[in-house]
């Protein structure tokens, strides 16, 4: 999945936890904190995506974070004996503060 797309999916998690947070607390807008799960498993139906490569990846993550002083590079997480050369899936996992 090219960057773009990737970007959208990140946006459309985000959304999904803002509105969420609507029921219980202000309806403040953020740019809510997930590390971004690399792995050769697919996870549950919409709730991971195909990436076709890293630098995909890296790029989407970078400008999901863009607007804040997190270091993206941070957020994303390998799972153990991931194999690069395999099919990889990225899912969003929220953190919970």
């Amino acid at each position: 999945m090219k960057k773009e797309k990737l970007l959208k999916f990140f946006n459309e998690k985000n959304e999904l936890v803002n509105q969420n947070k609507a029921f219980t607390s202000f309806n403040l807008k953020c740019v809510n904190r997930f590390d971004f799960v690399v792995s050769n498993q697919k996870g549950l139906v919409g709730n991971s995506v195909e990436i076709k490569s890293i630098k995909d990846l890296i790029d989407a993550v970078k400008e999901y974070y863009s607007q804040t002083k997190k270091d993206y590079r941070e957020c994303i997480v390998y799972s153990p004996n991931v194999n690069k050369e395999s099919e990889l899936f990225v899912t969003p996992k929220l953190l919970v503060l």
